[in-house]
Parts: C-alpha cells; sequence; structure tokens
C-alpha cells in the first residue's frame, strides 16, 4: 500500500492514474474532502482504464480530470471510502509521513504492518524468510511457541545500495551499517532497549491501531516521529525485536547538500525529543538506572558519543602538536613515558576496529579492505573540495 499527499492535486492525481496504470494492483491511500465531510481513501487500479486520464489529448478544459482531479480519480478508483470524524490536521501543523502512516492504518487488513520508506525494496531471496519473520510475534527470545508474549515491533538491517554512487554513498552506507546494524544488535541483543528507528519495522496491527499508531505527528516536537512509537510500544508493556536473517534494499542520498540535510534532520529531532513529555515519562517510568541509560543511548546518547570521540581526536591532534613543537630533546623524553599501545587504545580506535570486525563478518575481508581503500583514496578529494 502506497500513502500519497496532494500539495498539487493536479499532478499528483496524475500520478497516481499513471502508478495504477503500470500497477493495477498497487493500492494507495489518500484523504479526501467534499465540502464539510471528509475521507480516508483507498484507490485501487484494478480493472480500471485510465487512458482518458493520462491521454494527452484529452488534458483539456472539458476534461473532468482538469475540472475536479480529486473527484474524478476517486470516482474510477475508489475502493474503500472512511468518513472521518471531523477535519483533517492542517499540513502545517503536523509531519508529513506520520499522516500517511495513520491513513493508511485505517485500510490495512492483516495482523501484522511492514512499513518501508519510499526508496526501499527487496529481492525475493529475502520474501522467503517472511514466515520466520511473522513468527517471531509469537515466539520468545529462545524460539519457543509463547503466543501470549507481548512482542509488538520486530526490526531488521538495511542494505545501501547507493555505496558504491561515491564518497558520499559509502560514507551513508557505512553510517547506516553502524546505526543500523552494529547498534540494534548491541540495544537489543546487549541491553534488552531498543526501541522503533524507523523503516523498515514490522508492527503488530492490532496494537498500533488503538494504542496510539506507529508515530506520532506534531510539528516541531516530533521530528524524529518513529522513536515515539518504540517509546509508545514500551511504556506500554510490549516487546521490541531484531533480527539478522532479513534486509532490505535503500537508497541514500548521494549529494553532500541532501545528506547535510537529512543528518540535520536526524540530529535535530533527536534534540529535540529529549524535551518531549514521551521522554520525560520514559525516564520516570520504573525502568533500572541502567536500563534508562541504555535506552538513552539509542537516541541522544549516540550523537552524545559521536560529539566524544570528535573532541577526542582533536584533543589528540593538539597534543601531537604542542609535543612536537618542544625540542627534539624533550619530544624523546615525553614519548618515552608514554607506553606504546597508548596509541592504539584511544577511543577511535576502538570505534574503527568494532566497525572493521563485524563489516567484515557480514561483507568479507576482500570488500572491506576495498570499502577501506576507497575511503582512503577519496580524502584528498574531499578536502581539496
Amino acid at each position: 500500500m502506497r500513502c500519497v499527499q496532494l500539495a498539487n492535486i493536479f499532478d499528483q492525481c496524475l500520478s497516481v492514474a499513471f502508478l495504477h496504470r503500470l500497477y493495477p494492483e498497487m493500492k494507495i491511500a489518500m484523504l479526501e474532502s467534499s465540502g464539510e465531510q471528509h475521507f480516508s481513501v483507498l484507490l485501487s487500479g484494478a480493472h480500471v482504464d485510465n487512458d482518458d486520464i493520462l491521454h494527452p489529448s484529452t488534458r483539456d478544459h472539458n476534461c473532468a480530470l482538469m475540472l475536479d482531479p480529486l473527484g474524478a480519480l476517486v470516482a474510477q478508483s475508489s475502493q474503500r471510502r472512511i468518513e472521518l470524524v471531523g477535519q483533517p490536521i492542517a499540513d502545517s501543523l503536523v509531519e508529513g509521513k506520520p499522516v500517511n502512516q495513520a491513513n493508511a492504518l485505517l485500510h490495512c487488513d492483516s495482523e501484522i504492518v511492514m512499513v518501508n520508506d519510499m526508496n526501499q525494496g527487496a529481492d525475493f531471496e529475502q520474501m522467503v524468510f517472511l514466515p520466520s519473520l511473522l513468527a517471531e510475534f509469537h515466539t520468545d527470545n529462545r524460539g519457543n511457541h509463547a503466543p501470549d508474549k507481548r512482542m509488538r515491533i520486530v526490526g531488521f538491517k538495511e542494505y545501501i545500495f547507493t555505496e558504491d554512487s561515491g564518497i558520499v554513498g559509502r560514507s551513508g552506507a557505512l553510517n547506516e551499517f553502524t546505526f543500523g546494524t552494529i547498534i540494534q544488535r548491541e540495544l537489543h541483543v546487549t541491553l534488552g532497549a531498543r526501541l522503533h528507528y524507523g523503516h523498515p519495522d514490522c508492527f503488530d496491527f492490532g496494537f498500533v491501531l488503538t494504542n496510539g499508531g506507529t508515530s506520532k505527528m506534531s510539528k516541531t516536537i516530533n521530528v524524529s516521529e518513529d522513536i515515539f512509537g518504540g517509546i509508545n510500544v514500551v511504556m506500554r508493556g510490549g516487546s521490541v525485536s531484531y533480527v539478522d536473517y532479513l534486509q532490505v534494499d535503500k537508497g541514500r542520498d548521494v549529494q553532500y547538500d541532501a545528506a547535510l540535510a537529512f543528518e540535520g534532520k536526524i540530529c535535530g529531532g533527536t534534540s529535540v525529543h529529549i524535551l518531549s513529555r514521551d521522554f520525560f515519562r520514559l525516564m520516570h517510568s520504573p525502568f533500572t538506572f541502567f536500563h534508562k541509560i541504555s535506552l538513552l543511548s539509542g537516541g541522544f546518547g549516540y550523537f552524545w558519543s559521536n560529539i566524544t570521540l570528535v573532541l577526542a581526536i582533536l584533543c589528540l591532534g593538539a597534543l601531537h602538536a604542542v609535543i612536537a613543537m618542544l625540542p627534539s630533546e624533550l619530544q624523546f623524553v615525553v614519548y618515552a613515558d608514554l607506553p606504546s599501545y597508548i596509541p592504539l587504545l584511544n577511543l577511535g580506535f576502538i570505534y574503527l576496529f568494532a566497525l572493521i570486525v563485524q563489516y567484515i563478518g557480514d561483507r568479507g575481508i576482500k570488500h572491506t579492505l576495498l570499502a577501506i581503500a576507497a575511503i582512503l583514496a577519496s580524502i584528498p578529494l574531499t578536502l581539496a573540495r
């Protein structure tokens, strides 16, 4: 199921009609307003002929799509219409993605729902593991059948297929591998404190439909809307899991401006979510102190550790610069007093060592060496820019 927002009604309706022509079985959820009545509409292109909408010769002022684009589209391909109680919240007050997710939940018919981004997909071989993924909602951590277990979210990793598109794509892939794979494994297996950090997680449909949805949508406060879905599940006694046997493909931005804008959104959303009521309630919940610290490491703590790493590297570089300005006799004395293994045990090497080991386990030695060589070779080009 796909969700759309009607920022430009005519262009969006043409896009929906074009998608239905290419993929007749695709279902699209959208909002419709007719006077004082508002509806959540599920569109389906099956057995619908959209040639009169898509053909250029029919796009004149007498065409029904030109006069009433949304009404013409709904009349041709509407499969289900649900009247809403009130008027939908204005776009200036809510985030777009949570609104689409809440609208799509009204038309889901399954027990488990998966949330995907528009630039995500999966191979047929990955779909073979779906029965095992669905069984996670009815088993405990040891694989025993436990139908009463409160498993509400099951997540899995992503493979960035834009990894070979340049230094930006490779940096984004390594960033995603670090947080989306290594950190998720640590949060789930070691700390037992994983939340929901975005697609592609699977949700218990009955739970999210009756307990606040998959995310929250308030403007500014819920910029990182996904993490609030995880907090909601944990605060209501649900469990969150993570599996390694399934992955989906994902494309990341390969331009500097787009990548920086995305990272800025994530950092800004994290800084704002620690001021929210949800985070306040989470930190004042009856969890143990160590569990709260573990929950913190999946959000604000991750960025704080990066700040610590950058400051440590700057301090280390400044220290070596000061030592280099000393006379050679004093330099010999300073370096002689330091153990020879100290440079290998700094914080940066520990982070890099964990990344290399897990990257070798996932991709192999050859792919890891090629990735490191490509990053080292691109550093002069990056500095030249």
